[in-house]
């Protein structure tokens, strides 16, 4: 079970990630939940992918809603060219769901993923062909590397974005 919550704008490229997974991968069913106030309502059509809007959740809802959930999805446009982290991974690593990202692999947000080891990094610019064959491997290995995906989500949290933990920090170096 995958989540999307937030903003469907061209800057997210959600186009593209819903291009991605009109591909067809050959493994189990997977299951895509957008929580978004998208006025179009782009659809994945393929016999692997279920699809389900929701609309927007309030934000005290977030917390039941990840604990549902095995990989939060991030995206953002492959041809940005400033640094961006969204509101939705800070909030996925918070809870420590492992990440699938669609953007430039040369992008702040996939180093911190590749460098934490927290989820997969989809880089649109590269083959369809390379990105399903990455994304399958990702998908197949899923279940055995779980729990560490998730440790690791939590602690690039904790070491990036958590206040008392920078806080403690700041006051350590003075």
């Amino acid at each position: 079970k995958l989540v999307y919550t937030g903003n469907t704008s061209a800057a997210h490229d959600f186009d593209s990630l819903i291009k991605f997974f009109n591909k067809s991968f050959e493994f189990k069913k997977i299951q895509i939940n957008l929580f978004s106030k998208s006025s179009k309502s782009k659809k994945v059509d393929n016999n692997f992918v279920n699809q389900n809007y929701w609309g927007l959740v309030q934000d005290y809802n977030l917390p039941f809603v990840f604990s549902k959930m095995d990989c939060g999805i991030v995206c953002l446009s492959r041809f940005a060219k400033t640094n961006n982290i969204p509101g939705k991974f800070v909030s996925y690593t918070q809870f420590g769901l492992p990440i699938i990202c669609f953007a430039n692999i040369n992008s702040s947000l996939s180093k911190l993923i590749l460098n934490y080891n927290c989820g997969i990094v989809i880089d649109l610019t590269k083959s369809s062909k390379i990105n399903i064959e990455h994304f399958v491997k990702f998908m197949n290995e899923f279940k055995k590397n779980r729990k560490i995906y998730s440790k690791n989500s939590k602690k690039l949290f904790i070491e990036n974005f958590d206040t008392k933990s920078i806080a403690d920090q700041i006051l350590e170096a003075l």
